[in-house]
C-alpha cells in the first residue's frame, strides 16, 4: 500500500470509529429489543445503516474531488501539495466548520445527559418489516446531524491525505464498516445468541439508555478538537 493509501485508511478508521462510538447503539438496542421480529429487522436496519454511511460519504468526496480539480485547474496548480492554494485552504476551512459542528452537537448530548427519551421514529417499531427497518436505517446513516457532522471532516480530512480518487474507494468501504460496528453488532448477537442474548441486549440497553449522551458528548468534544485544530494549522 502507499503511503497515502495508509493516511486515507487511518482517517477512515478514525472517522469510523467516531461514528461507531457517538451513533445510535444504544437506540439499535432498543430497536431490537422492541421488535417482534428482531433478526430481520435487526440486520435490515444495520444494513441500511451501513449503506447510508458510504452513500452519503462516496457522494461528499466524489462532489469534492471534482471541486478540487476545477478549483486547481483554474489556478493552475495542485492545491493538494501544497499549503496555501485554493483548494487546502477550502479542506481546511471545511475542516474547521465541521469540527465547531461536531462542538456543538457535543454540547447537546451533554445537555440531554441522564435521560432516556426515546426518539419519535421508534414508535410503532415492534410492527416494522425489514424492509421499513432498512430504510430508516438508511435514512439515519446518510443524514442524521451527528454522522452528516462526522462525514464532513472525514471527506476534508480523506482528501487532504490522499489526492487519488482511487484511495479513497477503499477508504469509503473501511469507514462505512467500522462505523456499523456499533449498529450491526447488537442485531447479530440478537439473532445467533437466542433468548441469553435478549437477556443480556436487555440489560446493556438499560445501563446504555442513561449513560450514552455522556459517551456521545465526549467522543463528539474529543474528535471536534481534533479537526477544528488540523484545519487551523492547515490554513
Amino acid at each position: 500500500m502507499t503511503s497515502d493509501l495508509d493516511a486515507a485508511l487511518l482517517v477512515a478508521l478514525t472517522y469510523g470509529g467516531a461514528v461507531a462510538l457517538a451513533g445510535v447503539p444504544v437506540v439499535v438496542l432498543a430497536f431490537v429489543l422492541a421488535s417482534s421480529r428482531p433478526a430481520p429487522v435487526g440486520l435490515g436496519f444495520a444494513g441500511g445503516w451501513a449503506l447510508g454511511l458510504a452513500a452519503a460519504l462516496g457522494v461528499v468526496v466524489a462532489i469534492s474531488d471534482v471541486a478540487v480539480a476545477v478549483s486547481d485547474n483554474a489556478d493552475g496548480r495542485d492545491g493538494l501539495d501544497g499549503a496555501g492554494t485554493p483548494s487546502s485552504v477550502l479542506l481546511a476551512w471545511v475542516r474547521i466548520v465541521a469540527g465547531v459542528a461536531l462542538l456543538v452537537l457535543a454540547a447537546r448530548s451533554w445537555r440531554a445527559r441522564g435521560t432516556a427519551k426515546q426518539p419519535g421514529w421508534m414508535k410503532g417499531v415492534a410492527g416494522w418489516s425489514a424492509r421499513q427497518a432498512f430504510v430508516t436505517g438508511l435514512g439515519l446513516g446518510a443524514l442524521n446531524p451527528k454522522n452528516l457532522a462526522i462525514i464532513a471532516g472525514a471527506a476534508s480530512s480523506l482528501l487532504a491525505a490522499s489526492a487519488t480518487p482511487a484511495d479513497h474507494v477503499p477508504a469509503v468501504v473501511l469507514f462505512a464498516l467500522v462505523g456499523s460496528i456499533g449498529v450491526a453488532g447488537p442485531a447479530i448477537y440478537r439473532v445467533t445468541g437466542g433468548e441469553g442474548a435478549g437477556r443480556a441486549l436487555t440489560r446493556g440497553d438499560e445501563w446504555l439508555q442513561t449513560r450514552a449522551s455522556v459517551l456521545s458528548a465526549v467522543v463528539l468534544a474529543v474528535l471536534g478538537v481534533i479537526v477544528v485544530v488540523n484545519g487551523a494549522t492547515a490554513l
